[in-house]
């Protein structure tokens, strides 16, 4: 039943959108100015960043060690931290001179992700409401903790990364579709280290597997960045994500 919720809340949130978005064009291409360079560079820096999440949290000792241990530690924390928040991939794009809109940061069709945060509500709290996690995150994190670590560090980060990446990719395949899938499944990716770490297993293509719970609500997060050309909407919907509607197919998925 539960799946049958998280599904129904896609669905109708797809179809609210086409709704109301009708006689309002669809996004135009994003001004790409290296098609190649760019989607190898950005999917290229994300990969390395998420290797060497995986190599800190998981191959790397966390306690003890010599010299040599710590300073690789450090090294491969950097450069994880670094790609997995997107400051490298940012100070390149804006190095290329994009502007904030060209990347999708803009409050274009903001008002869209505001009308559908109740649809996202209602669908958790009719399939399955003990999946709802706002009380419990406020009582974790507090205010301050959620703007910080699910509104920036989250949802801001992982919605720059999906639209410029699967913008990318699409125009470097030929293919919008391409592109939007393929930012889908590494955005899934992303969350490997951190569910099999909440989860108290050892690392490997199980972990990988496990995050594609979640496949659905990163396209759908995806379609709209695409449909709007701006992160806006997206954004709106993750940020506000503690309904648990990840959730709804099983524990220990994070947004």
């Amino acid at each position: 039943m539960a799946g049958g919720g998280y599904l129904t809340a896609i669905v109708i949130g797809v179809l609210m959108s086409e709704f109301l978005c009708r006689g309002i064009s669809v996004a135009p291409v994003v001004p790409i100015k290296h098609i190649r360079r760019e989607a190898l560079i950005l999917t290229g820096l994300f990969v390395l960043g998420l290797t060497c999440l995986i190599v800190m949290k998981f191959y790397i000792p966390q306690n003890g060690g010599g010299t040599g241990i710590k300073i690789t530690k450090v090294i491969v924390g950097v450069v994880a931290l670094a790609c997995m928040f997107q400051i490298v991939q940012i100070a390149y794009l804006l190095w290329l001179k994009y502007s904030p809109s060209d990347l999708g940061v803009s409050f274009n069709k903001a008002w869209l992700g505001i009308v559908l945060i109740p649809v996202m509500g209602l669908c958790a709290y009719l399939f399955a409401p003990e999946k709802i996690l706002w009380g419990f995150a406020f009582k974790e994190m507090g205010f301050v903790g959620l703007i910080l670590q699910g509104a920036i560090l989250a949802a801001f980060v992982e919605e720059f990364m999906r639209h410029t990446v699967q913008t990318r990719i699409g125009a470097a395949m030929g293919s919008v579709a391409t592109g939007w899938f393929v930012a889908a499944i590494l955005w899934c990716f992303a969350h490997a280290p951190i569910n099999a770490q909440q989860a108290g297993i050892n690392f490997g293509w199980q972990s990988f597997a496990g995050t594609l719970g979640i496949l659905p609500l990163g396209l759908f997060w995806g379609y709209l960045s695409l449909r709007t050309g701006s992160i806006a909407p997206a954004f709106i919907l993750h940020a506000t994500n503690l309904w648990g509607l990840q959730n709804l197919t099983g524990p220990g998925l994070s947004h």
